[in-house]
């Protein structure tokens, strides 16, 4: 085995870590005609103590103890490891398994499923929360008078609608809130038919980080709210024609479309 020491740099830590690995050379092999005088009884692989003190605590050291008597009886040398096993700093917030009972594991493994969201409206109509969540989407598409259900015309082609549901979390990691969204199937759009050009008002990633380092260096106070629909105020100049959504269909009207 020859020794590695290969260094690594973590900038958010501020850390230089200098780890220690081993390299098995397969193409060597034992001398076993070695008297027991010729044969060390420590092999040394050359790390003292001090050298293991500056390693990290999460890197492998062994010490491989041997002689000609014991080899002869047990074929693999004895390994001492001095790794101490504990829990990383960044999963310390996390629990294991690690040490529950099989009823724990197996009611873990029910809330876990229970906050599966659905995929479909068939799942999710089983459901109180989301059919809550489903009614307070549709609301909210009236308030804003986004659309009106008329009779298609003929020169025209329905867009389909679909439901998205996402179960939002705080920064605790408990459920906040149930959100359904309803969103248009906008791969069967056409281009220079059903539309012309495509946007997305959303913010960027370099836009919110330097907004917030702005504001740690002026000492600013930040206050976040939670906008809903904020794409329905986008003004169309070309008529689009959807689906009415599942579980919200007119009775009397269901040839009509919005």
């Amino acid at each position: 085995m020859r020794n590695q020491k290969p260094t690594t740099c973590i900038p958010v830590q501020k850390k230089i870590v200098i780890s220690r690995d081993v390299i098995f050379e397969e193409g060597q092999t034992w001398n076993w005609n070695l008297n027991s005088e010729e044969t060390p009884n420590v092999l040394d692989w050359g790390e003292d103590e001090t050298d293991i003190e500056e390693s990290d605590a999460e890197s492998d050291t062994m010490t491989m103890v041997s002689s000609t008597d014991n080899l002869e009886s047990s074929p693999e040398p004895e390994r001492q490891s001095r790794r101490e096993k504990r829990t990383l700093s960044w999963l310390q917030d996390y629990d294991s398994v690690e040490g529950l009972s099989e009823e724990e594991q197996e009611a873990g493994m029910i809330l876990f499923m229970s906050n599966v969201d659905p995929k479909n409206y068939v799942e999710a109509m089983k459901d109180a929360k989301w059919i809550e969540a489903m009614k307070n989407e549709i609301n909210s598409i009236k308030k804003n008078k986004t659309w009106e259900l008329v009779t298609l015309p003929a020169h025209a082609k329905k867009i389909g609608v679909k439901w998205i549901y996402k179960t939002k979390l705080n920064e605790e990691g408990k459920v906040d809130k149930c959100k359904a969204r309803l969103v248009a199937k906008g791969y069967t759009q056409t281009k220079g038919i059903n539309y012309n050009e495509v946007f997305a008002l959303v913010a960027r990633w370099d836009t919110i980080w330097i907004l917030l380092a702005v504001t740690a260096q002026e000492g600013w106070i930040v206050y976040q709210l939670d906008v809903k629909s904020a794409f329905l105020y986008g003004e169309l100049k070309e008529e689009v024609y959807v689906d009415q959504p599942e579980g919200f269909i007119k009775q009397g009207e269901e040839d009509k479309v919005y």
